[in-house]
């Protein structure tokens, strides 16, 4: 995607240190001498691209993840612009798109209350020169194996494939945004390419289903059975509440490429 137009050093967690033509150029966290020398890399942009696990509700390991971050950065003298890829979850619970610059967070579960206070953080450690990107349901790319990162569409798209019946419990009227992975790439590719004055921006093309439209979307292409209205298994909680991202912004600065039906029939 990014490949041949910008150079990346990548921090993590991993020990391994590995460059790849010339591209990307990984750095341990743990490496306190190579950490000492970020500054000589000159960046322009500094991404947050993994904030956390989003099914912890350990407080200390974002208190730990949030310090990590804001020391690695205060090392860049030039005090690159922050991009945030944040979640969609900060927008809380409504029938209504949400405009991110306009109405008011609600996160409705406890990761989204750690984005949305790292945000804020960002706001103050960055100067003001930030941009929180807003990214809904990423699906597509490698992701198409539904062996990694597990999602609505992946897990619904692994099961059809392996011929198992779907299965939607109560109504399935709860609708998410989603981004297919290339539009994401290229929406990053434009802002670092041509820049943002965006604060905040929903990563979004009017790509928007309920968890039943989607499964009766899948179940269609792969011609397996599509079970919906199924009451809810003893101790799981149905969780309805709509997030609909506002797509005008970012479709005033790219159009996108995929949409979830043309993904799956592409399949």
């Amino acid at each position: 995607g990014l490949e041949g137009k910008h150079k990346f050093l990548t921090l993590g967690r991993s020990k391994e240190k590995s460059v790849s033509d010339g591209v990307y150029q990984h750095v341990s966290i743990f490496d306190a001498e190579l950490i000492t020398k970020i500054d000589s890399f000159k960046a322009d942009y500094f991404i947050v691209s993994y904030y956390g696990n989003p099914l912890s509700t350990d407080l200390s390991e974002y208190v730990e993840l949030n310090n990590t971050i804001s020391s690695i950065y205060l090392k860049f003298s030039s005090k690159p612009k922050i991009i945030f890829l944040s979640s969609q979850l900060v927008c809380g619970k409504g029938d209504n798109f949400f405009n991110c610059e306009e109405d008011i967070p609600k996160p409705a579960v406890f990761y989204a209350q750690r984005c949305l206070e790292f945000e804020n953080e960002i706001i103050e450690l960055s100067d003001g020169n930030y941009l929180n990107l807003r990214v809904p349901i990423v699906y597509g790319g490698s992701r198409q194996d539904h062996t990694g990162y597990k999602n609505l569409v992946s897990v619904f798209i692994g099961l059809a494939m392996s011929g198992n019946k779907l299965k939607v419990f109560g109504e399935g009227r709860q609708t998410r945004s989603f981004i297919h992975i290339e539009d994401l790439i290229a929406l990053l590719d434009m802002i670092f390419s041509e820049g943002s004055d965006h604060k905040i921006l929903n990563a979004c093309y009017g790509d928007h289903y309920s968890i039943k439209e989607l499964a009766i979307l899948v179940s269609s292409k792969f011609d397996v059975e599509c079970e919906t209205d199924l009451k809810w298994p003893e101790g799981m909680v149905d969780d309805f509440y709509n997030i609909r991202l506002d797509s005008s912004k970012a479709l005033k600065l790219l159009n996108a490429k995929w949409n979830l039906k043309l993904y799956i029939d592409s399949i």
